[in-house]
């Protein structure tokens, strides 16, 4: 039996008496809620802004939760336990924004000795980015073909409701 995934995204609008609250807040892995006024709610323009800054943090953290659930499954078949891994941070440029998440490997196994758990995602160096294809589509043929890289990049980080997140040099470096 094969092994694959179901990808559920469920949206909700609903009136309630809940506090206004300043920005989404987290509510279990890959669900955020995010109560906004009945003046915003019945505004084209300030609801879809909420519903984007809701989605995209949601996406972020399911994307993120479920990546380290991988690393984990790979390193339990080569290790047989987590506790002989070391956990490391990755980094993942992506179209739905930067996300960081622990990646369970063996320290000193080589990878050609079936080194799965360093194996299920590129090796990275020091402080590098791990760039999807989806963000080397929108924004490295974009950004060097059409606008500024910094131009470039604010359009990004506001699309993916991330301030700041990839600076413009960032994007830069990597096409040049």
């Amino acid at each position: 039996m094969a092994n694959n995934y179901k990808v559920k995204v469920q949206v909700e609008i609903a009136a309630c008496r809940n506090d206004v609250d300043d920005a989404p807040t987290q509510s279990g892995v890959g669900v955020f809620e995010y109560v906004i006024s009945a003046e915003q709610a019945h505004s084209i323009d300030a609801c879809e802004q909420s519903l984007l800054q809701t989605n995209y943090a949601a996406l972020r953290d399911a994307f993120a939760h479920h990546l380290e659930v991988v690393s984990q499954q790979y390193a339990l078949e080569v290790a047989g336990s987590l506790g002989e891994c070391e956990v490391k941070p990755y980094r993942v440029d992506g179209e739905v924004g930067r996300i960081t998440f622990d990646t369970y490997w063996i320290e000193g196994m080589e990878e050609t000795a079936g080194n799965k758990a360093k194996c299920a995602f590129p090796t990275l160096h020091a402080q590098e980015w791990y760039r999807s294809t989806g963000f080397k589509e929108v924004a490295m043929a974009y950004g060097s073909t059409q606008k500024s890289y910094r131009k470039t990049t604010a359009l990004i980080n506001r699309v993916r409701r991330q301030e700041d997140a990839t600076p413009s040099r960032t994007l830069r470096e990597n096409t040049e």
